[in-house]
């Protein structure tokens, strides 16, 4: 028992440690995580009619937002995507809303890359 509460302490401060060390801010979506996937279906529904099935494979998109807060270089990772649904998440992602822009440690405005996976 001893030791797995100094295991579980030791991770605690370094976790700690980390979180004041680290003053990155991400970039962020207007309303948050679940506010991004509701606009991400609402606009393949009602725009391009197109609703996502249950699938074999993952497909995975990769974008940037850039040091003002919007959208750019959106990549197709995935071979295996339907061009169909391919020219519309492009064009979904580049017409979003500006999200809050990201922070990096200096506390400079900068990019930041996500990859969707859906």
């Amino acid at each position: 028992m001893r030791q797995l509460i100094l295991t579980i302490s030791i991770y605690c401060m370094q976790f700690v440690t980390f979180a004041q060390v680290d003053k990155t801010q991400y970039p962020e979506f207007p309303g948050g995580t679940s506010a991004f996937q509701q606009y991400l279906i609402q606009h393949l529904k009602s725009d391009f009619n197109i609703i996502l099935d249950k699938k074999s494979e993952e497909w995975y998109i990769e974008f940037t937002i850039n040091e003002i807060g919007q959208v750019i270089d959106v990549t197709i990772l995935s071979d295996q995507i339907p061009i169909s649904i391919q020219t519309a998440m492009k064009y979904i992602l580049l017409k979003m809303p500006l999200w809050s822009p990201g922070v990096n440690q200096e506390g400079k405005p900068s990019k930041f890359q996500f990859i969707l996976s859906f």
